[in-house]
């Protein structure tokens, strides 16, 4: 298995380490961990191999062979990872680690939307799949949550004054668009 680490990656982490006096990167980090950690169960439950894990400005990606997987198991794998934050996150709710709580969850719900980017996106296209080669419903669904995330971006920046968030996220979400499988 390669490990590769891109340099934009290492440098927004080191920055935002070292600005966070909240400890909320390493709480992020280990929400994002135990999502991996979830698709890497799977991948080893389906016994495909992994042959690439990246650490990008964009995220984690799990690169596995798929030759002997169907559409089913691809979806599975793709759940897998938003299950396992999903599941971290009740524990941690349980333990009363509610910051860490909310950003498993978080990073877990964000995770299933149907853009082509994210998890949900690839068990959109493994369900589709089964029906049609046609991109379309993929495309629609991606340009859907792109354009609610940016609706709903300026309708958050409108009435707080400045809340970026919901903006930054609809951008990041139709750039990586562009650039997914």
């Amino acid at each position: 298995m390669k490990f590769k680490m891109t340099v934009p990656f290492a440098l927004a982490f080191a920055l935002f380490a070292f600005i966070d006096d909240s400890g909320l990167v390493w709480i992020s980090a280990l929400a994002a961990a135990i999502h991996e950690l979830g698709h890497r169960v799977a991948i080893k439950l389906f016994r495909a191999k992994v042959t690439e894990f990246r650490l990008e400005l964009t995220g984690a990606a799990i690169y596995y062979d798929t030759y002997r997987l169907n559409y089913a198991a691809d979806a599975v794998i793709a759940f897998a990872g938003p299950l396992a934050g999903i599941i971290a996150a009740l524990i941690g709710a349980r333990l009363g680690y509610v910051a860490f709580a909310g950003v498993s969850a978080g990073l877990s719900l964000i995770n299933l939307l149907p853009a082509s980017c994210l998890d949900g996106g690839r068990i959109l296209r493994a369900i589709t799949a089964t029906v049609t080669v046609s991109e379309t419903p993929m495309i629609a669904a991606h340009a859907i949550v792109c354009g609610a995330f940016l609706l709903g971006g300026f309708y958050v920046f409108n009435i707080t004054g400045g809340n970026w968030t919901c903006i930054a996220l609809a951008v990041f979400l139709l750039f990586s668009g562009l650039n997914a499988d």
